[in-house]
Formats: structure tokens, C-alpha cells, sequence
């Protein structure tokens, strides 16, 4: 099942690298992301270092936003941070 979110994802390229960010597309909001990482399998996505399930160990790595298997835990800390509210 694909989980679906409210968030756009977008890159763009700054004078020394490209950029990831997303996009709350309600709010207009936004956060950047450099990386997204994947632990063994059956790891999801991740990009939020203070998620708990980050991997410790990385096994594969990405600079473009997944469209799929995204981490729960990271989306929630992304629409949190996104709204202002503090992670808990």
C-alpha cells in the first residue's frame, strides 16, 4: 500500500549542490532534506536523524525524495516541524 502525504517534494540547485525540500502543500510551508537513507531490509526511507528508527548501519542512499515506503516516524517529526509544533 503507498502512503499518501500532504507534502510536495521538490529540487532545486543552489550554487554548490542541489537541494531537496518538501512542501506542505496545504500550509505552503517548507524544510529541506539533503538525504534520504534506507537501512537492510525491510527498511523504509528515512531523513530525520532524531527519528528512532533511523538506520545505524546505511545501506542505500539518495538525494531525490522516494515516492514510496516512506518512514511513519519521519513524516510525523516533517509535519511537526513543519507546523511549528515541538517533537515529542
Amino acid at each position: 500500500m503507498e502512503m499518501k502525504t500532504n507534502f510536495l517534494s521538490l529540487q532545486y540547485a543552489s550554487e554548490t549542490q542541489i537541494r531537496n525540500i518538501s512542501i506542505d502543500i496545504y500550509s505552503g510551508e517548507a524544510c529541506r532534506v539533503d538525504e534520504y537513507v534506507k537501512g537492510a531490509e525491510p527498511d523504509r526511507w528515512h531523513w530525520n536523524k532524531n527519528c528512532k528508527q533511523y538506520p545505524r548501519v546505511v545501506i542505500q542512499k539518495r538525494t531525490n525524495r522516494p515516492t514510496h515506503d516512506l518512514c511513519d516516524e519521519c513524516l510525523e517529526i516533517e509535519k511537526k516541524n513543519l507546523r511549528g509544533i515541538p517533537a515529542t
